[in-house]
C-alpha cells in the first residue's frame, strides 16, 4: 500500500490526465526529468515517487538513461476486468461461466490485451475483490469491464 503523498498525487493526477488525453501518446517519450520538475514545481524526489507509482500502474516505463516513455499499451485502453458475481466453488456457477473462462484465452492472446478475472464481485459483499475493482476504476487503470449477469439488482 502506497503512503499518502497529496503532492505526489496531484503529480500523478497531472500526467496521467495527459496520457489520458493523448498528449503523450503510447510510446512516445515524455519531458525530461528536470523540464517536468520545474513545469510542475515539484522536487526531484516528489517526481521520482509519482514516476514510480505511474509505472507500477502501467501507465509509463522509464528506461535507465534513456527517459520516460508512455506505455505501448496503456490500462485504460487495453486492461479489462471480467468481473462474476460468483465463484467457480459457488452453487451458482454453471457451465455457461466456464466457457467464458475457456474463450479468455483466446481473447487475451491480442496483443496488448490484458483481462484479469474478478469472482465474488457485488456491492453488497464489498470484498477485496469489489474494492479492488472500484479503486481500478477511479485509478484509471481499466479499459472497460465485463459483467457476466447483472451486479446491481
Amino acid at each position: 500500500m502506497r503512503k499518502n503523498s497529496p503532492r505526489r498525487d496531484q503529480i500523478i493526477k497531472i500526467i496521467k490526465s495527459r496520457l489520458l488525453k493523448n498528449v503523450y501518446k503510447p510510446r512516445e517519450k515524455l519531458p525530461s526529468f528536470s523540464y517536468l520538475e520545474q513545469e510542475l514545481a515539484v522536487s526531484r524526489g516528489t517526481l521520482r515517487q509519482a514516476i514510480r507509482c505511474l509505472k507500477e500502474d502501467g501507465f509509463i516505463k522509464t528506461v535507465t538513461r534513456g527517459g520516460i516513455y508512455a506505455a505501448a499499451y496503456p490500462p485504460f485502453s487495453h486492461r479489462f476486468a471480467l468481473i462474476f458475481r460468483h465463484s467457480p466453488e459457488s452453487n451458482n456457477w454453471n457451465c455457461f461461466y466456464n466457457n467464458i473462462l475457456a474463450e479468455l484465452n483466446n481473447f487475451s492472446r491480442q496483443e496488448g490485451i490484458r483481462l484479469e478475472v474478478f469472482f465474488n464481485v457485488a456491492p453488497e459483499l464489498n470484498n477485496n475483490e469489489y474494492r479492488k475493482v472500484v479503486a481500478d476504476i477511479a485509478g484509471s487503470r481499466l479499459g472497460g469491464l465485463i459483467f457476466t449477469e447483472e451486479l446491481f439488482q
